[in-house]
């Protein structure tokens, strides 16, 4: 089968083909048992009274030794509640992040519901996720709207804009920054001839150098048709892109690239932006209108900074990329590497004009995918990862003759 551009595909409008819901959180190493809740210490205990006076008095470390002599099976919610406020008063949010990833199943009441949603918004505000906890504080008030007065959500989601706002900013002259210093780089780099073949790895460098999963080491990009050596090897990788991404073949890579295309949806936002779209946030649920309010800001800040072809350069860089780790582990036969290459090549020369350009749609698309894909929301690790892309871009792409003058 043949990769196909997006017109082709069977997305829904606007590419927000996407599960935003704030409950996937990981409870790796953590089980919380379904217990009758007859055997749940009652919510008018006594130890309330003691944990109360300890939180009063900053000693976390107390609540949590005194929950822990609680027996697993008369655990209320309530108690597993405060253990993860402790967490959270303690700065363990990776900790209180994987109790409440454990306490999800339990939690059945719309109070329970918000407050759970409220934590984990609380948890994601405290490690540089402000979008994704403004999403879960409207999650909290629409399955039990009371939360919006109980923990003051109307005031934390603007809170959290803010701090948004504030870091969009700083990104968006980070990138324009690095986009400078690939002009210069590239404004006084002398003119290397490459083959078509370095000209195919080279679409998909930051792929295998920075998201390169299992692999213990970059890819040669003069390798166009690497092999691991160890079956274990190839296992691995198998493992990594059948887990992460749902892709075992060329079919489901086609797939994954189809469904997932950031260069679509920064499209539409830019669409919306220009009143161009009949995209109604309103009508969306908390997290799908949160995802679409999200890719709306990024562009709203830095599309002045796009190429002509947006940030296609991401997604080619992906499919390029995967392919090569993909045929590396036995994947993909070679025929169906070099049809990938062809597809992402022909599609390069008819988009951009130089490397040069293509570059600077790696860089803007890099942060936009650490940011909407890659983490929930965290646009300082984002601009990190951006830089990152940014810095290998310097030293890859200036002086490369342009795909229809490869040999």
């Amino acid at each position: 089968e043949e990769l196909r551009r997006p017109e082709e595909t069977d997305e829904t409008a606007d590419g927000m083909s996407r599960n935003t819901g704030a409950e996937s959180v990981s409870t790796e190493g953590l089980t919380t048992e379904v217990v009758q809740e007859e055997n749940w210490i009652r919510d008018d205990d006594e130890i309330y009274e003691l944990l109360d006076q300890w939180h009063e008095n900053d000693e976390y470390d107390k609540i949590l030794d005194k929950i822990a002599e609680i027996p697993p099976e008369c655990r209320s919610n309530k108690i597993y509640f405060r253990k993860i406020s402790a967490l959270n008063n303690l700065s363990r949010y990776n900790d209180a992040r994987r109790e409440l990833g454990a306490l999800n199943a339990r939690c059945k009441s719309p109070e329970d519901r918000a407050r759970w949603f409220y934590m984990l918004g609380y948890i994601l505000d405290n490690t540089h996720c402000e979008g994704k906890a403004v999403e879960c504080f409207r999650q909290a008030m629409e399955v039990w709207p009371e939360s919006a007065s109980k923990f003051d959500l109307p005031q934390m989601i603007e809170d959290s804009m803010g701090y948004v706002a504030k870091d969009m900013a700083t990104a968006r002259k980070m990138l324009a920054d690095q986009i400078d210093k690939l002009h210069q780089a590239c404004a006084g780099a002398q003119q290397v001839k490459i083959s078509e073949l370095q000209a195919y790895t080279r679409m998909g460098v930051m792929r295998t150098i920075l998201q390169n999963g299992p692999f213990r080491q970059e890819l040669d990009p003069d390798v166009s048709a690497y092999k691991l050596e160890k079956e274990e090897e190839k296992e691995a990788v198998r493992n990594y892109f059948a887990d992460i991404y749902g892709i075992t073949d060329l079919k489901s890579l086609q797939n994954y690239f189809g469904q997932t295309q950031i260069a679509r949806v920064a499209e539409a936002a830019i669409a919306y932006s220009d009143g161009k779209s009949d995209v109604k946030p309103d009508e969306l649920d908390a997290g799908t209108r949160n995802y679409w309010n999200m890719n709306v800001r990024y562009v709203s800040e830095v599309r002045e900074l796009f190429p002509k072809a947006g940030l296609l350069a991401w997604d080619l860089n992906e499919v390029v990329g995967m392919a090569r780790m993909m045929y590396a582990a036995d994947m993909l036969t070679n025929t169906e590497l070099f049809e990938t290459y062809v597809f992402a090549f022909d599609w390069c020369k008819e988009a951009f004009s130089s490397w040069e350009e293509y570059a600077q749609s790696l860089i803007l698309g890099g942060f936009y995918s650490y940011f909407i894909k890659e983490t929930d929301y965290n646009i300082r690790e984002a601009a990190k990862f951006a830089s990152a892309v940014g810095t290998i871009a310097e030293h890859t792409y200036p002086g490369l003759v342009w795909l229809d003058e490869v040999d």
